[in-house]
């Protein structure tokens, strides 16, 4: 993916450390020559002086590289990931050093790693940013001028949260302990015989006895299942550090639905004042909106879950405080997963449920639990 300047590259042209020397010097050295007598002196001096201000009016004058693009691979790019900034210039630019100044939220300066082409950093955090600055900058064969070039890098750099391999809870626990009947008149709508490669989860068994062979429930029976998936965006206190295990483990079951072909609804705090809720049926689409949630909800969540809870499957995921746990917990209708959100040093959140809770301070103890309860995982 191409990002490119805002605007041209702004220019500045200065003296560098040897000039700045060189220049202050050759000044008092043509000031003491002078009351000295010595013109032959003087004369060195002021030429010394001279070749020093030509060179920086041939800096400022002199042909510039300018930024075509910013090339990052991958992107969008997940937690994780090391990802490839390459700059695309118009003319050679050898004799010039780049460097990058990345947005602070992004990573850090001294985290970035410069190749021969480009700059390669690898990603910590989750969210939506701007990628900086991008400078160029030459020195005059005598290395007393020194010329910066700038150029702000427009456009959104967008960075998905890890995603783990999680598996949906297995039927009975998303169809509440049986399967659905589907009567003779809507096998012909949603059945079709088995292909290789078709999910053993799909094959509908009551279907496959009548006709002596294997039935699977076709896609418009996949698609009609939602999953209603309830993320608590309150911000934990700073002393528990970020919450990005949270919203991580979330995206990697709502990724985990979408896979099998559900659609999967969002339920947040700031949904309580909403007539609908945003719902998905592509992996990007629902990324893109998991990594623009807000962290200062303007609602209430147990509310939300009041207005919007329905007999769809429900998974759930909550920080750490313990009292909206419960809210939210009690106004479910159809649980099939909870997980809190407790990392070093939070209290246990001592919820009861109808299901088993999970409570993680990072994803490799989540990805644990989960598949010590619903199995996969890795």
């Amino acid at each position: 993916m191409r990002f490119t300047p805002s605007s041209t590259g702004k220019r500045t042209a200065r003296l560098a450390v040897r000039g700045t020397l060189l220049l202050v010097l050759s000044i008092a050295g043509a000031v003491v020559a002078t009351f000295l007598g010595s013109s032959s002196f003087v004369a060195l001096c002021t030429t010394v002086a001279v070749l020093i201000l030509l060179s920086i009016i041939a800096q400022r004058f002199a042909p510039v590289i300018e930024l075509s693009a910013l090339r990052a691979s991958p992107a969008p790019a997940m937690v994780g990931e090391k990802v490839s900034f390459t700059p695309i210039f118009t003319r050679d630019h050898s004799n010039w050093e780049v460097g990058l100044i990345p947005d602070p939220a992004l990573v850090a300066i001294f985290d970035i790693w410069k190749g021969k082409s480009g700059f390669e950093i690898w990603l910590s955090n989750h969210g939506v940013f701007t990628l900086g600055t991008l400078t160029a900058t030459r020195n005059d064969i005598f290395g007393f001028t020194k010329t910066r070039i700038r150029w702000q890098i427009a456009g959104e750099f967008v960075v998905y949260p890890e995603i783990f391999d999680v598996t949906l809870p297995p039927p009975p626990a998303l169809h509440g302990g049986s399967t659905r009947r589907v009567t003779s008149s809507e096998d012909d709508a949603v059945l079709r015989p088995y292909v290789p490669g078709d999910e053993i989860r799909r094959v509908h068994w009551p279907a496959t006895a009548r006709q002596g062979e294997l039935m699977v429930r076709s896609d418009a029976s996949a698609e009609s299942q939602r999953l209603d998936l309830i993320i608590d965006t309150a911000p934990l206190p700073e002393a528990l550090g970020p919450g990005q295990p949270l919203i991580s483990a979330a995206a990697s079951l709502g990724c985990a639905a979408l896979a099998q072909r559900w659609s999967v609804r969002v339920i947040t705090a700031d949904g309580a004042g909403m007539d609908s809720l945003p719902t998905f049926t592509h992996r990007d689409e629902f990324l893109n909106f998991v990594i623009r949630l807000s962290s200062s909800p303007r609602g209430d969540l147990a509310r939300a879950v009041r207005a919007h809870g329905t007999a769809n499957p429900t998974a759930a995921f909550f920080g750490s405080d313990r009292h909206s746990v419960q809210q939210a917990v009690f106004n479910l209708r159809h649980p099939v997963a909870i997980s809190v959100f407790s990392p070093p040093g939070a209290s246990s959140s001592r919820v009861k449920s109808s299901v088993p809770i999970i409570e993680f301070a990072d994803m490799a103890g989540f990805v644990h639990e989960w598949s010590e309860i619903y199995g996969g995982g890795k």
